[in-house]
């Protein structure tokens, strides 16, 4: 299993940070533009437990994947939800998302991730490519984040 975890404060209001973070819209704004993200099917436009998500992109650089997820824990008193794949690229992949308040205008985002390929002997040899690509996905995530919230 490789993990990742990736950290960014927002200079605004928690309440605000959730209300983005849990709009299935969201997903088209933080997430690059190279990616060419797709929703294909959701259950409404909240993210909430137990919904599922459909949605395909070039997550690698040389061919799209279809993702199916879900929403497999949901706690809105305290800013917390995780969403696991049931099919896809990977072989397991569960993102928890956490928004810790500082202060009145200042929240942490907090993203982990746990992941494993389908080929377990290759998670080592790939390893370097997965968590480099995470952490530039997650900066346009904090760039993009930052710009929307705070308009």
């Amino acid at each position: 299993m490789i993990n990742f975890l990736n950290e960014f404060l927002v200079d605004a209001n928690i309440k605000k940070v959730w209300n983005f973070y849990t709009d299935i819209d969201h997903l088209k704004i933080i997430t690059p533009l190279s990616i060419r993200l797709e929703i294909i099917k959701h259950e409404g436009k909240k993210i909430e437990e137990g919904k599922e998500v459909y949605i395909t992109g070039k997550i690698f650089p040389f061919f799209k994947s279809k993702w199916h997820s879900k929403i497999t824990f949901f706690d809105n008193a305290n800013y917390v939800y995780v969403d696991e794949m049931i099919k896809g690229p990977f072989k397991k992949w569960k993102h928890i998302h956490k928004f810790v308040k500082i202060n009145e205008n200042t929240t942490k985002v907090i993203d982990e991730i746990e992941f494993q390929t389908k080929l377990p002997f290759l998670d080592k040899i790939i390893h370097n490519y997965v968590i480099s690509s995470l952490k530039k996905l997650f900066n346009n995530r904090e760039i993009e984040t930052k710009k929307h919230v705070n308009e």
